[in-house]
């Protein structure tokens, strides 16, 4: 996935990518296959959305963008190992 696609697949969804953003994903899921790729950024997009839902947030993108990038680390973290 293009960094344009990336992008505009995020914006749909309500969720805000920074270029750092952009750079993480794809150094994390480059080594992937299409479809695992798209199962993770499937994933990684809900625990957002589900983040920045949470009650009491002041800054949602902050929240949904920890979330995920947490979630992402960790997964593949215990993958690799």
């Amino acid at each position: 996935m293009t960094s344009d696609n990336l992008t505009t697949y995020a914006k749909q969804r309500g969720i805000q990518l920074h270029k750092d953003d952009i750079v993480f994903i794809r150094a994390l899921l480059s080594p992937m296959d299409r479809y695992q790729r798209q199962d993770y950024l499937k994933r990684y997009f809900e625990i957002w959305r589900d983040a920045m839902q949470s009650p009491g947030m002041r800054n949602a993108q902050n929240a949904g963008r920890h979330a995920a990038n947490t979630w992402l680390r960790e997964i593949l973290s215990k993958h690799v190992l």
